[in-house]
């Protein structure tokens, strides 16, 4: 994907969901956001976890 790409897929989704704020626009996709601790040089991660999705957040950014 290029940049190109991936600024209509950005704009598509500001669309659909009626926000730029990162946290509604997963609220309202329906996935979890959770702040970790303990994260080290690690400032985030994606994953499916029993047909649920996360998105953790390194909590020291």
């Amino acid at each position: 994907m290029n940049a190109e790409q991936l600024s209509r897929v950005g704009e598509k989704l500001v669309k659909r969901c009626g926000s730029r704020d990162p946290f509604e626009i997963a609220r309202q996709l329906g996935i979890n956001v959770m702040l970790c601790e303990n994260f080290g040089s690690l400032k985030g991660m994606y994953r499916v976890i029993k047909r649920n999705r996360f998105i953790f957040l390194n909590n020291s950014l």
